[in-house]
């Protein structure tokens, strides 16, 4: 089998099923150390030891693994690799891990592999061409590894980017808790302590915008007030600068973005401009992670 050096460790790893090489072994296989220190220079390999390697793939790598196994095995992408595909912030790409129904083949090189009882069609979705656990199912499976302030933070961030509603987790919750699996408690626990705090969490963000104006010199609105041209179920608006006719929304209805709020606000936001006001709409994300941008919006927001 005539292989580069790179395919040839490739080869070795999947043969061995290790994702660890030793120096000793990279040199049969056609390295030369000037090859070895230049991986791990870049960031190929990672030195875990003298003379011992972890050896990095990229994600192409790493998904075409995921999309065998899933072929193979007639599996579902879960766990950890769900929740990278699905975007969620603070968990890393890590191993690969599907999952399969009960008394099925649980053998794949490279890969962790559950299996379940409860793999039903309702808990798939796709995502880059693979089946993969919803967003939610994905969160509950990972209850089981996952201490209570990870778990929360791992939730209160999922309903933050918007890849759920803390009422579709519960939901899901209601169908796939059950005594006896793993997590379980853990996740009752979160969402006791989440579902009463709602209007709480949103109230916490208009306080942190109110705190970004007060930080960039800009003047304070009027808050939560009540139009009374609006014609939509409910009149009252986050912030107000009547002189200029500028409301200002918070979308902090985080946890609200369904499709029923979606079609809701965009009402709203017509109505404001048939009555001759704008509407600017800043997010969690926004006002935590780039401050500076908000400011500089509304500062011009408030010039025109």
């Amino acid at each position: 089998m005539n292989l580069n050096p790179d395919a040839a460790v490739r080869h070795w790893m999947n043969v061995n099923d290790s994702v660890v090489i030793c120096r000793s072994n990279a040199l049969a296989l056609g390295m030369t150390d000037r090859m070895i220190k230049y991986r791990v220079d870049t960031g190929v390999w990672r030195r875990i030891k003298s003379g011992c390697y972890v050896v990095l793939e990229g994600p192409e790598e790493w998904l075409t693994v995921l999309a065998a196994a899933t072929q193979s095995l007639s599996a579902t992408v879960s766990h950890e690799s769900a929740a990278y595909l699905h975007g969620m912030h603070g968990i890393p790409r890590g191993l690969r891990v599907v999952t399969v129904p009960v008394r099925t083949t649980k053998v794949f090189p490279g890969v962790d592999i559950h299996q379940s009882t409860d793999l039903i069609p309702d808990f798939i979705t796709k995502v880059d061409g693979l089946p993969v656990t919803t967003a939610t199912r994905t969160v509950i499976d990972l209850a089981r590894g996952f201490g209570l302030a990870r778990l929360r933070r791992t939730v209160e961030r999922c309903v933050v980017q918007g890849l759920f509603t803390i009422e579709n987790l519960s939901n899901d919750f209601a169908r796939l808790g059950r005594r006896g699996r793993p997590g379980t408690v853990k996740m009752r626990v979160v969402l006791a302590e989440l579902m009463p705090h709602l209007e709480a969490i949103e109230s916490e963000l208009e306080r942190i915008f109110l705190e970004l104006l007060r930080e960039f010199g800009l003047p304070i609105p009027e808050v939560q007030v009540v139009l009374s041209w609006r014609k939509s179920r409910s009149g009252r608006v986050d912030f107000v600068y009547r002189q200029v006719k500028l409301i200002i929304e918070c979308d902090g209805r985080k946890w609200h973005r369904d499709t029923t709020s979606f079609e809701e606000d965009r009402r709203r936001d017509n109505e404001a401009m048939l009555a001759g006001w704008r509407v600017l709409r800043v997010t969690w994300d926004m006002i935590t992670n780039n401050p500076r941008m908000v400011a500089k919006m509304v500062a011009d927001a408030l010039e025109g």
